[in-house]
C-alpha cells in the first residue's frame, strides 16, 4: 500500500461468504466470517478495515452485527440486491439497519458477488444444446446484466426514501462496471431524483473487469461519483492498479485526480461525523 501510495483500504471477505448459504444459520456463518477477517487484520486496522457481512432476514440481528464489528475496526459492510421476505431494502422497516450504518460511520457495499441475476426463463436460451452458446455464453450472458439487480436496488432505495431519511448514508457498487450509470442517473434525473443518486452512490470502475475508458467516458459525467478501487489481489486488480488507469489518470485535472483517488469517498465519510484519518 505504501509502494502504491494507497492511506486505507477497506478489505472485502473473501469467497467463503457464498459458503453461508449452504449452513442453516448464515447469520452465525457471517459472525464467524466477520471474526476471521477482524482476526487477521489484528492490529492494522488503523489502515486495513475489515467489511462486514451482515443476514438480512433479522434486521435488528444486522443492526447488532454492525456494532459488534464497528468496535473490531469495520467501517462498511456488504448488502444484497434482493428481497428479503418479499420486502425491498427500500421500505422502512430497513431504517434499522440504516440508521445503525450511519450512526456507526459505516457505507454499505454492493458487490457482484451480492447481486443473483434472476432470468426466469430469459436464462434458458438451450446453453448446451447442440448450436447453443455453451457454458461461455451461459456466463457472459448472466455477467453482462448483472448490474440490472443493482438498479432495481439502488432505484428502490432512492424511490422508497431511504437517503430522505438518512442522508447521509452512502452506497458504493463494486466490480459491476460503470458503463450503465450515466443512463441511471440520466432516468433518476427525468423523475425528480437525480441529485439524490450523485450524493448518495459512488461507484468503482474496474478496467480489468471490463469497464472500457471510464475516466474518459463516464467521469466527466458523474465527477462525484467514481471512486478508486484496486481489487487486489485478483488478477484484474493486479498489484499495480494506479498504473492500470494509466495515461487517462495523469490526463485528467489535479481536482478531478484527487477527488476519484480518494476524496470522493472520504467525504461520504465524513459526512457521517466519523472522517477516515488519510494523509
Amino acid at each position: 500500500m505504501d509502494d502504491v501510495g494507497i492511506d486505507i483500504a477497506l478489505i472485502n471477505p473473501g469467497n467463503w461468504f457464498l459458503l453461508a448459504d449452504f449452513v442453516d444459520d448464515r447469520a452465525a456463518a457471517f459472525r464467524r466470517c466477520n471474526d476471521f477477517l477482524a482476526d487477521r487484520l489484528g492490529q492494522r486496522t488503523d489502515r486495513l478495515l475489515p467489511v462486514t457481512l451482515i443476514e438480512f432476514s433479522d434486521l435488528t440481528g444486522a443492526a447488532a452485527e454492525l456494532r459488534r464489528m464497528r468496535d473490531r475496526g469495520s467501517r462498511a459492510f456488504w448488502i444484497e440486491a434482493r428481497p428479503f421476505d418479499g420486502m425491498s431494502p427500500g421500505h422502512p422497516d430497513w431504517d434499522v439497519v440504516w440508521a445503525t450504518a450511519t450512526e456507526l460511520g459505516m457505507i454499505a457495499l454492493l458487490h457482484v458477488g451480492r447481486t443473483p441475476a434472476n432470468f426466469e426463463g430469459w436464462g434458458n436460451a438451450g446453453w448446451m444444446q447442440p448450436g447453443g452458446g455453451g457454458l461461455a455464453g451461459y456466463f457472459s450472458y448472466a455477467n453482462a446484466m448483472r448490474h440490472q439487480a443493482a438498479e432495481l436496488l439502488l432505484a428502490g432505495m432512492v424511490y422508497g426514501g431511504v437517503f430522505d431519511r438518512h442522508p447521509a448514508l452512502t452506497v458504493v457498487t463494486e466490480e459491476l462496471l460503470v458503463s450503465w450509470l450515466p443512463g441511471f442517473v440520466s432516468r433518476c434525473d427525468s423523475f425528480g431524483r437525480g441529485d439524490t443518486v450523485r450524493r448518495n452512490i459512488r461507484a468503482t470502475p474496474l478496467i480489468g473487469l471490463g469497464d472500457k475508458d471510464p475516466l474518459e467516458a463516464v467521469l466527466p459525467q458523474l465527477p462525484e461519483m467514481l471512486v478508486f478501487s484496486s481489487d487486489y489481489p485478483h488478477g484484474e486488480g493486479n498489484a499495480s492498479p494506479i498504473d492500470v488507469l494509466e495515461p487517462a489518470l495523469s490526463n485528467l485535472d489535479p481536482a478531478a485526480r484527487a477527488a476519484f483517488l480518494g476524496e470522493n469517498l472520504a467525504e461520504c465519510f465524513a459526512r457521517m461525523g466519523d472522517p477516515l484519518p488519510t494523509s
